[in-house]
């Protein structure tokens, strides 16, 4: 379901999933962090989340967005 609201809303809004990013850090937010470009997974996230195949972060409470978004300038 969250995929499939994550692209009508970049449909209508006419953005590229190319220039997408989702930060997530448990089961809930596998889906929208698949359907991203850039799905970063925070380090607090249950560990078999972090074999997936998202970008690790620091955690929540280490800065994890804003790390996550300065690893891609």
């Amino acid at each position: 379901m969250k995929q499939l609201l994550l692209k009508q809303y970049c449909l209508i809004n006419n953005i590229s999933l190319d220039y997408t990013i989702a930060f997530g850090d448990n089961y809930n937010d596998i889906e929208m962090l698949e359907t991203v470009k850039y799905g970063f997974i925070l380090d607090n996230a249950p560990s078999d989340l972090k074999t997936k195949d998202f970008i690790l972060t620091t955690s929540n409470d280490n800065d994890g967005i804003y790390n996550g978004l300065k690893s891609l300038n």
